[in-house]
């Protein structure tokens, strides 16, 4: 179930969302509270930041050089619309690939304007309703890959619980748009990554605690050979982990849901090597960005009320500065555009 974990002790200097940390600075983008941020990508052409808002249905770029945030509503006409993910079309100016409700589609946005274009559906994951898309990210080759998310419901202690556990499933979409399961019966699907090599995809089991490695086909997207690289239980650590980021070392960057930080993770020897607090307890996910992408970027949620009460540093999206690994700055890759779909 998921469960509050332990406080965690930040020290607050020069304004309510700064936070000083060993090495490093966590600030907020914006004042703006999300209700579920996630699914953050780093656009190395326009040197911006996107992420999506499940349950607020929106996307959202930040533009570092001059500070601004614009957030457009998907869909405007239907206040129920969920919107998981957005990610750049290669080569379409304006044209994104987002996972709205349960179907992937694209959209048009100009990143300025309050809304988008109607979104044109893809392919439908499935034609249960109450299950939606979650996070999606591009693969070396520019393939999307998405998961799905059941509902959630109280169970008699008042926790919150998927109410179809492993009912979930990751995805591979087709240049031709069909979905393929990758990953079957999964509670939660989230975090994704590969290496430098492009022979290893790893993925986050978040209900199950867990991260996962499989070696992976570059050319055919084929996955195989499953192997656990962390889990955060059985290592004693409050939270679950969810979304994830790569380093050019090789390690893992990964959001703590409902344990107030992000765990650098050594995928080879399964140690944890760093943790960094952030003031909201709900991360969600992370990634690498800015002009020498050195800046890990990690989005919040405020969705869970009764669990978490949210505070005024949740559901916000903040920028890490100052990260170190043996005395050089950590740094990232910046997101993929999906080739085709």
């Amino acid at each position: 179930m998921f469960q509050v974990g332990k406080c965690i002790c930040l020290i607050l200097l020069f304004s309510s969302t700064q936070v000083y940390g060993k090495g490093y600075i966590v600030k907020s983008i914006s004042k703006t509270l999300f209700e579920w941020a996630h699914s953050p990508y780093w656009d190395a052409t326009s040197q911006s930041l996107y992420f999506a808002d499940i349950n607020g249905g929106t996307v959202s770029c930040y533009q570092p050089s001059t500070k601004n945030l614009n957030t457009a509503k998907v869909d405007p006409q239907n206040s129920n619309t969920s919107c998981s993910v957005v990610v750049p079309l290669k080569g379409q100016k304006d044209k994104y690939v987002v996972g709205v409700n349960s179907s992937v589609a694209t959209l048009t946005w100009d990143s300025k304007s309050s809304s988008t274009s109607k979104p044109a559906i893809i392919t439908e994951l499935t034609q249960n309703k109450t299950i939606r898309t979650h996070t999606g990210k591009a693969d070396p080759m520019g393939r999307f890959w998405i998961g799905t998310l059941g509902p959630f419901r109280e169970d008699s202690a008042g926790q919150e619980q998927p109410a179809f556990l492993n009912s979930a499933n990751e995805y591979l979409i087709t240049a031709e748009g069909k979905a393929i399961i990758k990953i079957p019966d999964v509670s939660i699907p989230d975090g994704l990554a590969w290496n430098a090599d492009k022979t290893k995809m790893y993925f986050v089991d978040t209900y199950d605690h867990k991260i996962l490695v499989f070696d992976y086909d570059n050319g055919s997207g084929d996955i195989s050979n499953k192997k656990v690289v962390f889990d955060s239980k059985a290592n004693n650590i409050d939270g679950y982990p969810a979304g994830m980021a790569i380093d050019t070392e090789g390690k893992l960057w990964v959001a703590l849901f409902f344990g107030g930080s992000v765990l650098r993770v050594d995928p080879d020897s399964g140690k944890l090597l760093q943790t960094v607090n952030i003031p909201a307890k709900e991360p969600t996910s992370c990634t690498f960005g800015g002009e020498n992408l050195d800046i890990l970027y990690v989005t919040s949620a405020r969705i869970f009320q009764k669990v978490a009460p949210p505070t005024e540093y949740s559901g916000r999206v903040y920028a890490v500065t100052g990260l170190k690994s043996g005395g050089k700055p950590v740094t990232g890759y910046p997101g993929r555009p999906i080739n085709a779909i």
